[in-house]
């Protein structure tokens, strides 16, 4: 299973090896993601050394506008930018050096020791199994799927994609199939999505997790959030059709005296039975404050500038549809400003985001990361019954029949031994039928129920034949 990368490095940005590429216009020289050369082509986060690789009209006869690491020499793992035009720059801007390297994208392997060490992926919690938060919920099939389907914290996933009902408020739309192994996304929103992306907003996608991206920007057409294909938009959804229930967020906080709250407040949003799960996890999994509970978050242009923003998450997961903020985070590379024109224009790359501010403890946030990555519910596989199922279920039912049947007949022979006389009375005349017809003579019974015991007085008289 793939992972981000550890959260924790504050240092990231400086110890990738190569800088900031010589950048140029829309086509710009300058070192690649490898020693001595610049993240991509071109100076900043995009080849032409704009955040965004913009056509070569858009900036004609000069230098393409900077990226978020334009090439500052005196950053280390930078480089200086080049000059260029419109047509593409000479890509002479020198690149920096460097002392660590990652896969591409910035993902490590969860068999690393950083991972197997987290207790978060050793097991469910005791306690956690416990609580009322450990239950399973489910999404009705009328206005959603067109099915019941049931989430629960810490399982894994997956199951077959179906389409959403046409009561649901995307019809049509692909849904399910994601598993645990693709919960991570990134800083960016509208990461995280194992298929059906494309583009860098997320009109028109899937949604993989089932559940809905959260919104979390009061500008409604962040990222494509106020789609216009629909009538319905995920960003003035209706709380009532949300899978999980109504937005919400919680405050993260230590509760150890010697991690700093000022440095160290997070906050998580989801769907709230998301929240209330992985709250929960969290208060079993890193000793946080128990006095921080979910309380109901729908950004609005107008809200409160200490609201989560797009600014302050540290990671999505689950597709965007959960977050994980830092209050005092500041990630410009997320602000609406940095937003792609369109969703066929790329999002900054991971490489334009900034650090993780000082203060900041890092076991604590590894714990948190972890265990919201564990523990944050998804809907399970909705397991279809084989042939072998089917054919157990019906002899199940045939020997349970039977075992009950015995059981009346026993029960009528001791406690009703008149019914039982008809019974077998039935049974004898069956029997002498079957035995006249092979040449026995009849049989002539005669039978009291008289008697209050119940006893049963038979006579029989049998007829014999003459010898010839």
């Amino acid at each position: 299973m793939l992972v981000p990368r550890d959260l924790l490095d504050l240092e990231y940005l400086e110890r990738r090896k190569g800088g900031g590429g010589g950048g140029g216009g829309a086509h710009g020289g300058g070192g690649g993601a490898h020693p001595g050369g610049g993240a991509h082509p071109g100076a900043g986060a995009h080849p032409g050394g704009g955040a965004h690789a913009e056509p070569a009209s858009a900036h004609p006869g000069g230098p393409a506008p900077a990226g978020p690491h334009p090439g500052n020499p005196t950053t280390p793992g930078g480089g200086s930018r080049g000059p260029g035009s419109s047509e593409g720059g000479g890509g002479d801007g020198s690149g920096g050096s460097g002392s660590y390297s990652e896969p591409e994208g910035g993902f490590y392997n969860a068999d690393s020791p950083e991972l197997k060490s987290s207790h978060a992926y050793a097991g469910i919690p005791k306690d956690f199994k416990k609580s009322p938060a450990s239950h399973p919920f489910s999404i009705a099939s009328n206005g959603y799927t067109g099915r019941e389907v049931t989430a629960v914290a810490y399982s894994k996933g997956g199951g077959s994609q179906f389409a959403l009902s046409l009561d649901s408020p995307f019809p049509g739309r692909l849904a399910g199939n994601a598993t645990r192994d693709s919960i991570f996304g990134t800083r960016r929103y509208g990461s995280g999505y194992p298929y059906g992306v494309y583009g860098s907003y997320i009109t028109d996608r899937p949604f993989p997790f089932i559940f809905y991206p959260i919104v979390i920007s009061g500008n409604e057409s962040y990222y494509g959030a106020q789609e216009e294909s629909f009538s319905t938009q995920i960003y003035a959804l209706n709380d009532t059709l949300r899978a999980g229930g109504p937005q919400s967020q919680a405050v993260i906080q230590s509760s150890s005296g010697y991690i700093s709250d000022s440095s160290n407040t997070f906050r998580i949003i989801g769907d709230s039975s998301s929240v209330t799960a992985v709250l929960t996890a969290l208060q079993h999994a890193c000793t946080i404050d128990p006095n921080h509970y979910p309380v109901p978050f729908l950004p609005t242009p107008d809200m409160e500038a200490d609201a989560p923003l797009p600014e302050q998450v540290v990671q999505y997961y689950r597709a965007s549809t959960f977050a994980l903020t830092l209050d005092t985070y500041n990630n410009s590379a997320s602000s609406l400003e940095w937003m792609p024109y369109d969703t066929n224009w790329g999002a900054p790359w991971p490489e334009a985001d900034a650090p993780h501010p000082n203060g900041v403890d890092l076991n604590f946030l590894n714990c948190i990361n972890s265990t919201i990555a564990a523990s944050v519910p998804l809907f399970g596989s909705q397991k279809k019954l084989s042939g072998g199922d089917i054919a157990g279920i019906v002899v199940g039912s045939v020997v349970g029949f039977l075992a009950l049947l015995g059981v009346a007949l026993l029960c009528v022979k001791r406690f009703r031994p008149e019914w039982w006389a008809v019974v077998m009375r039935t049974g004898k005349r069956e029997k002498t039928l079957v035995e006249g017809d092979k040449g026995y003579a009849p049989v002539e019974s005669r039978t009291s129920l008289d008697d209050e015991k119940g006893h049963v007085d038979v006579q029989s008289t049998t007829q014999h034949h003459d010898e010839p």
